[in-house]
């Protein structure tokens, strides 16, 4: 059992992270298109 709960959290773990970098990277490309348009 712990084993198994173990591997869940790492699991979602590992998916938080990858959507937090994802929308990291949408917050980076949007903050560079907005800065464009301010320049």
């Amino acid at each position: 059992m712990i084993l198994s709960s173990e591997k869940e959290d790492w699991k979602l773990n590992f998916q938080y992270k990858r959507t937090s970098i994802l929308f990291q990277a949408f917050d980076n490309s949007c903050l560079l298109s907005t800065s464009w348009l301010f320049l």
